[in-house]
């Protein structure tokens, strides 16, 4: 279903999806969705699933920890939705977060694991979703 919308923002930066929106995708009060923007100053709504998960991690600054943890992810089947990372400490830290399908991924603690003995990962935190309604 491909449909557009107009709908305003209320005084307290709330909008209101329409009904045929959320009674299509199934969408409960209480659901959660991701809201992701580009450089178009245009954002996506996605509805943040059941095998969806957020991870945070905070891992080494050095050259290609980063991608060594994209790796891991990807050796487990996990598609990276979306995610961000922040220096927090110049040449030592950085925080990553993302939003990750692992409906593919068959181990889940094997993963975690994995990300730990990568030997860039310093701390991290999982939150795995419930349906969406």
């Amino acid at each position: 279903m491909k449909n557009a919308n107009v709908v305003k923002i209320d005084s307290k930066g709330r909008i209101t999806v329409p009904y045929h929106i959320r009674d299509y995708l199934g969408l409960r009060e209480g659901a959660q969705l991701v809201l992701s923007s580009n450089e178009k100053k245009e954002f996506k709504v996605m509805p943040f699933l059941e095998g969806t998960s957020r991870i945070s991690l905070v891992i080494s600054d050095k050259p290609g920890s980063l991608a060594k943890i994209v790796d891991v992810f990807s050796r487990h089947q996990c598609d990276i939705l979306m995610s961000e990372s922040r220096t927090l400490k110049r040449g030592s830290l950085v925080a990553w977060e993302a939003v990750i399908d692992v409906t593919r991924c068959k181990a889940p603690k094997r993963l975690e694991k994995d990300l730990a003995a990568s030997g860039f990962v310093k701390k991290m935190r999982t939150d795995r979703t419930k349906a969406a309604g």
